[in-house]
């Protein structure tokens, strides 16, 4: 028994009807949480992660992003302000919208 799987029978047996399993991204990994305890999955997005249809056939039900959207935007966000600070106007703020 993995970690994992050990971690979602604790979960199950206090009473939880579901369980995030952070980090993975493997069919079998996947499929042995919910055979070794029937609850619902919560997956992080990965890049090796399986398809939207082949999620739910091993019982996840949701995917969550984490904070790699936010990390994107907040980069982009970082270098708009670096382009007001350098070209010192407020150009870069509006570079998305088309005139």
């Amino acid at each position: 028994m993995t970690y994992k799987q050990l971690h979602a029978q604790l979960y199950k047996a206090a009473g939880a009807d579901g369980i995030f399993v952070p980090c993975t991204a493997r069919e079998e990994d996947i499929s042995a949480v919910t055979r070794s305890t029937g609850l619902s999955l919560n997956v992080m997005c990965m890049p090796k992660l399986l398809t939207y249809e082949k999620l739910p056939e091993l019982g996840v039900k949701r995917i969550s992003m984490a904070n790699f959207r936010f990390e994107e935007m907040y980069g982009h966000f970082a270098q708009m302000v670096r382009n007001v600070k350098d070209q010192r106007t407020f150009s870069p703020v509006f570079a998305h919208v088309s005139n």
